[in-house]
């Protein structure tokens, strides 16, 4: 048996850019999990906390479209076994168990980036595959890119699930990796290099909390990208990453006042771009969550596309924390229990 879980995570900048080749964004792990487990068992099966169980998934038929990404999991172990190791996969049970939710709703955590993470860590365990870190992010890439679902997400959930803390992200390039992918075997393809691909750490200060609140809305990222429509000369983008950079250069430097001003413009941004492309960003929950936040005049935004989910603030002692999430509570935005996982 072997049992793997892989965290949560939290968009700090650069939502919407990051979709686009060349763009950065901010995103954290967060300490709330999602746990795989692999077991050999006399036939394969899929197990889930949330979906149920479904014996013999090589066969059954017309499956629950819910399970889709799991009997895709399945499947990519086996490609993966095949073309790393030259063998086929003996049956196998897959149980997962997700904390990603609360109360049967999701909390906006990337828990489809979790999963793969999560399955494809314990099936490298289990079959000693010996991937490293860079060369799993790819394998899980792949297997979500192989979904329509999926094909325009940035891939940052799969990143903060596989590397952990605070990262620098920077999305490869998707014409040239479908190039490459046209080009090479499944095991050349998460070896060599990606176009365009950046994961970087950065630091994170040891004295500032990470305060999540969440509206109690769930939002669905993907059904959200498939209504932007990417102009290439738009200058948000571009915008989006010069400010994004100054994110990253306040929080390694521990800028606490400059990280404030430039979490505010990247915010403004966002409103903008989302206005102009019709989407629903600010709700009246999210609204709350922000006016809440600039009572005391912190660092604070949005986290992922808006339109629910949640938001963060940053605090630097306990007085401005307690005296946060109290006003959050009385404003009906449920504070998480979530701090960054390293």
């Amino acid at each position: 048996m072997t049992k793997v879980s892989a965290p949560g995570k939290l968009y700090i900048a650069g939502e919407y850019a990051i979709t686009k080749t060349g763009e950065l964004a901010i995103v954290a792990a967060v300490d709330r999990f999602l746990t795989a487990e692999i077991t050999d068992s006399p036939k394969n099966q899929l197990i889930s906390n949330q979906l149920g169980q479904l014996l013999n998934p090589d066969t059954v038929q017309h499956p629950h479209p819910r399970w889709t990404l799991m009997l895709t999991l399945l499947k990519q172990i086996k490609a993966l076994n095949q073309a790393l190791t030259g063998n086929s996969v003996s049956p196998i049970t897959i149980n997962i168990t997700s904390n990603l939710n609360l109360a049967g709703q999701k909390l906006g955590l990337g828990s489809s980036g979790a999963l793969v993470v999560a399955v494809l860590s314990a099936a490298n365990k289990h079959f000693a595959w010996h991937l490293t870190s860079l060369e799993l992010f790819k394998a899980a890439t792949l297997t979500l890119l192989s979904l329509p679902t999926f094909a325009r997400g940035s891939m940052g959930d799969v990143a903060a699930a596989t590397f952990g803390g605070v990262i620098a992200y920077q999305k490869f390039d998707l014409t040239a990796l479908n190039k490459l992918q046209a080009e090479l075997e499944l095991a050349a393809l998460i070896k060599n290099p990606w176009p365009s691909l950046l994961i970087q750490p950065i630091k994170w200060p040891n004295n500032w909390q990470f305060n999540v609140g969440w509206t109690g809305i769930p939002a669905s990222t993907q059904k959200r990208l498939k209504q932007v429509q990417i102009e290439p000369n738009n200058d948000f983008f571009h915008q989006s990453t010069q400010l994004t950079q100054k994110i990253i250069n306040d929080i390694e430097h521990a800028n606490f006042l400059a990280l404030t001003n430039h979490l505010a413009s990247i915010q403004h941004l966002l409103l903008n771009y989302t206005e102009k492309q019709g989407l629903v960003y600010l709700t009246p929950a999210l609204r709350k969550l922000l006016e809440s936040v600039n009572k005391f005049n912190l660092p604070a935004k949005i986290s992922g596309a808006g339109g629910g989910d949640n938001g963060f603030a940053i605090t630097i002692n306990q007085a401005s924390q307690a005296a946060l999430l109290v006003d959050w509570q009385n404003n009906g935005i449920l504070p998480l229990n979530l701090n960054i996982w390293f």
